[in-house]
């Protein structure tokens, strides 16, 4: 049986992988300082340099709860403010529907940087066949 992809790092392995909510990217964060999107619907992938340092987390964020706050700063402020999610915030954000064709990423690095990308698939150099 032979791997239907196989993704390299530039330098070094890779030190997270992420989902989207929807399960059609997935970002692998490396060694190489960059965040690796790949669609898992064709295979086609492209990278992101958000830091000078290995990438160390990086998480997609549902983005319904950001269009609908409108403000990602009040949603951070809610949450350090209320400690933890109650679980009725957190079945709130789980019944959004998410927003098609957009997606939120989050990456921590450790250069001391947290980048945040909107990735929009219509502009993504994603859509090889």
């Amino acid at each position: 049986m032979q791997p239907e992809l196989i993704v390299k790092s530039d330098f070094g392995g890779f030190n997270c992988f992420t989902f989207s909510e929807d399960k059609s990217l997935l970002a692998a964060g490396g060694q190489d300082d960059c965040v690796t999107i790949i669609n898992l619907h064709n295979f086609s992938a492209f990278k992101l340099v958000p830091s000078k340092s290995f990438i160390s987390q990086c998480l997609f964020i549902n983005p319904q709860e950001i269009l609908y706050k409108k403000d990602l700063k009040k949603i951070l402020e809610q949450r350090i403010e209320a400690k933890e999610n109650t679980p009725t915030q957190t079945t709130e954000i789980c019944q959004q529907k998410p927003v098609e064709g957009k997606y939120f990423l989050l990456c921590g690095s450790y250069d001391s940087n947290m980048t945040f990308w909107e990735l929009d698939m219509k502009k993504l150099p994603l859509n090889k066949s």
